[in-house]
């Protein structure tokens, strides 16, 4: 009884395991190489080749639907989510905010709903310039067509054209401050 509350018979029995193993590896392989030659067959005949016509399966690429939040040609002012309504995988998406003067500002969403937040939770319209904005998304993923829309911003009233415009912090202020912060 000593001997097993020590594990003395427990270490034998592993270390024996351990040297039958190998050996009877070696036997069970040499046994069915045995079999196979003296059935006359052999592996290859036994198991018929994989031949297959259909295409490797690969996951289509996803879709941009539409975005949410604007509607095209649709005149904005004020505060707006947008973001995109999307099927499937499409990895990041890549926005391309356009504007009156050409000048181009970047911006990248990571995850769905992909919300174009030059602002920490949307985008402050106020900090462009009114006049006709374009806004494209590029898909990350190779093979999803890229959406883009058309919409004017209108923050002034007539009244205000008088009295000049100026850009606010935000989109529009340079290409330092296209990104959201961090």
């Amino acid at each position: 009884m000593d001997a097993f509350r020590r594990g003395w018979v427990g270490l034998a029995l592993f270390l024996a395991a351990l040297i039958m193993m190998p050996v009877l590896v070696v036997e069970y392989h040499s046994r069915l190489s045995d079999d196979t030659r003296y059935s006359g067959a052999d592996a290859e005949s036994i198991i018929p080749p994989v031949t297959s016509t259909a295409p490797p399966r690969t996951a289509p690429p996803g879709v941009i639907v539409g975005f949410n939040g604007v509607l095209e040609n649709e005149t904005l002012r004020g505060f707006r989510h947008i973001s995109l309504e999307t099927t499937g995988d499409i990895g990041e998406i890549h926005y391309t905010l356009t504007g009156p003067t050409g000048s181009r500002y970047p911006m990248t969403a990571s995850v769905a709903p992909y919300l174009f937040a030059p602002h920490q939770t949307g985008w402050e319209t106020s900090a462009v310039m009114d006049g006709v904005y374009s806004l494209e998304a590029r898909a990350e993923r190779p093979g999803v067509p890229a959406r883009s829309i058309t919409f004017t911003i209108r923050n002034s009233t007539p009244a205000d054209a008088g009295a000049g415009t100026g850009t606010a912090a935000g989109v529009g202020a340079g290409p330092g401050a296209s990104r959201p912060p961090t």
